[in-house]
């Protein structure tokens, strides 16, 4: 028994020794060996001293900066024969690395027992080129990026160019800057329609480095050819062109050009036909009968202007007719009477004849017909908008053509109806009567329009301007306006008796004082329409001009006192300020109006009564007060 226990513990022991026998590790790699060393590239070898009896299943080096154990790349290699072997690249030129020999098992990883340094080599940059942009005819856009310095200070960079391949710092070339990075560069003095090559470098103590090579071609002006001209009239034509090539850059303006000489350019007559590129259609217009014309087709972009090919043409001989443009006449606001006269039919009947109008002398863009034949004609045009310049000529059309008279102009008048304001800030209405424009309230300015200053009288004077109080109270100023003697009316100016005065007085900028022809326009005018007349029967038109209050009575029809609210269909309004003359008078009785028109020592003016029906005009002595109104220049 003690025996059999014996051989049992023995047992026991043996598997116990044999177990721990069979332990299992991480392989056992052998030292590194270096050499090929170049710039960016090494080779590392190295073997498996102890497998560990496990089959390995990974093996390679382990590469980092000497300075920076951080920064550790693991390359792997093939296990051959116990050996193991393998380029390392991506390596940065001049830089000192450790590497180190590993291999992996399924226990775990063995590393050899020493690392190995080795130092790269310097070398010339890497750069890299940019695709060139923004290309015009003489200029364009490229750059590069430096990527690795080689371990060397980058000391030059840029691009440079020819119109041969493989440029280099020899040739055309940008600086810009240092070190690496991307850069842009700017080339210029470039040749249009010209193809150059152009490489980015980088200089460093090794040398250049060049990046890959670029090629591009500077624009060109377009490519064009001139249409067929056809649809030849007496004055006008069709032609066109054809842009097939936009030269590499937006084609800005296209039509035709023409002229009686050859090669004519934009610079003489042409149509503008849009942009971009294709065909299109032009109309010649405003030639010149029977007369032989050149033409060509235009195209414009940023490298110039290119014309197609010539053309030649002749208008068609006609004998049209002969017309003249007369002046305008009759203008109002929004009318006019335009004449024309035709001389000659050319020996052809004139079946047509009439104006063209318009706002632009360039654009005539109205027209209206007058008759047919010759001799004078007249057509009255309306709707036309106030203080505005119109332009017109006549025409006159046969079988064969159409002529136009010169090119003539007139203005429209004034609007009325808005405020004018005087030297002293009083606003004033305007009223329109007629063709005149009349303000609608008596002048109460203490100045001239130049700033002198009018002083108020006490006495008369026919040669120092004064103004008085209506009634000898200024709170009457301001309904009824100041009274002025003649001086102070015309403001040292000669007597006038034109229509217009051109007599500005007292009146502000602009306007003027009436003259004895411009006060009988007005009353012509009153009278000659019936909505002014208190009975038609009669020319009764005093109520038409004076306001609706502030008049004494009247009991007689028509008189400008019976019923004083019917009065002012004219919107003249106006008011009985009397007259000063060493005294005050007919205040609320009668109102004066100034004319800057002398009769030997007096002077012509206007006047209104309570009681009576009709307009008077008189002349007085200048020393005397009366009311002012003003009518626009």
């Amino acid at each position: 028994m003690r025996k059999l226990l014996g051989i049992i513990i023995s047992i026991i022991i043996f598997s116990s020794c044999e177990k721990q026998n069979e332990m299992f590790f991480p392989p056992e790699v052998g030292d590194v060996t270096l050499y090929g060393v170049t710039a960016k590239t090494v080779y590392a070898e190295s073997y498996i001293e102890d497998s560990k009896n496990i089959d390995v299943d990974e093996c390679g080096f382990c590469v980092y900066p000497n300075d920076d154990k951080t920064d550790v790349r693991y390359v792997k290699a093939v296990l051959s024969n116990g050996m193991f072997s393998v380029k390392i690249d991506s390596l940065n030129p001049g830089t000192f690395y450790c590497v180190k020999s590993y291999a992996r098992n399924a226990v775990g990883v063995g590393y050899g027992d020493f690392e190995k340094t080795c130092k790269t080599l310097f070398s010339v940059a890497d750069i890299s080129t940019n695709d060139v942009l923004d290309i015009t005819p003489t200029t364009a856009v490229c750059g590069g990026n430096v990527t690795s310095d080689g371990g060397l200070q980058v000391i030059e960079r840029g691009v440079c160019w020819s119109t041969s391949p493989n440029p280099t710092i020899n040739n055309n070339k940008t600086i810009n800057g240092t070190g690496i990075g991307s850069f842009t560069s700017n080339i210029t003095n470039l040749t249009n329609e010209t193809t150059y090559y152009v490489r980015a470098y980088a200089t460093n103590s090794m040398g250049t480095a060049y990046g890959e090579e670029k090629s591009f071609l500077t624009t060109a002006k377009p490519t064009i050819s001139t249409s067929e001209v056809t649809n030849i009239s007496f004055t006008t034509a069709t032609c066109g062109g054809n842009i097939t090539s936009d030269g590499g850059a937006e084609v800005t303006a296209c039509g035709v050009c023409w002229s009686t000489s050859l090669n004519p350019t934009t610079s003489n007559s042409h149509t503008f036909n849009g942009t971009g590129i294709g065909s299109y259609l032009s109309y010649l217009t405003e030639l010149a009968p029977s007369t032989t014309y050149y033409v060509r087709a235009y195209a414009t972009n940023s490298a110039g202007t290119s014309y197609g090919d010539l053309k030649q043409f002749t208008t068609l001989a006609i004998n049209a007719p002969t017309v003249q443009t007369n002046a305008a006449s009759s203008i109002t606001t929004t009318e006019a009477t335009l004449s024309g006269n035709v001389i000659s039919d050319g020996g052809n009947t004139v079946t047509m004849r009439g104006f063209l109008y318009g706002t632009s002398s360039n654009t005539l863009s109205l027209g209206i017909q007058s008759g047919s034949g010759i001799g004078n004609f007249t057509s009255n045009i309306t709707g036309l908008t106030p203080n505005t310049t119109y332009y017109y000529k006549a025409y006159a059309i046969n079988s064969v053509g159409t002529s136009y008279g010169d090119l003539k102009q007139f203005t429209t008048e004034c609007n009325c109806g808005m405020s004018v304001t005087d030297y002293d800030g009083n606003t004033y209405g305007t009223v329109q009567i007629g063709n005149q424009c009349w303000m609608a309230q008596n002048l109460k300015t203490t100045h001239f329009a130049d700033g002198t200053y009018i002083a108020t009288g006490t006495t008369t004077s026919s040669t120092t301007a004064y103004r008085y109080n209506p009634n000898n109270d200024s709170n009457n100023v301001s309904t009824y306006g100041y009274l002025y003697n003649w001086p102070a009316a015309m403001h040292d100016a000669s007597s006038s008796s034109t229509n217009t005065s051109n007599v500005q007085g007292v009146c502000p900028n602009g306007w003027h004082l009436p003259s004895d022809a411009e006060w009988t326009q007005l009353t012509d005018y009153l009278s000659s329409h019936n909505e002014y007349l208190c009975d038609p029967s009669t020319i009764k038109i005093a109520k038409s001009l004076a306001s609706t209050t502030y008049w004494n009575s009247s009991n007689v029809t028509c008189t400008v006192g019976y019923h004083p609210a019917e009065n002012n269909s004219s919107g003249f309004g106006a008011l009985p300020a009397g007259y000063y003359s060493n005294g005050y008078y007919e205040f609320s009785g009668n109102a004066n109006f100034w004319s800057s028109t002398r009769s030997g020592d007096y002077a012509y003016y206007r006047a209104l009564y309570y009681n009576s029906a009709s307009i008077g005009r008189s002349y007085g002595n200048n020393n005397i007060g009366f009311s002012v109104r003003c009518v626009r220049d």
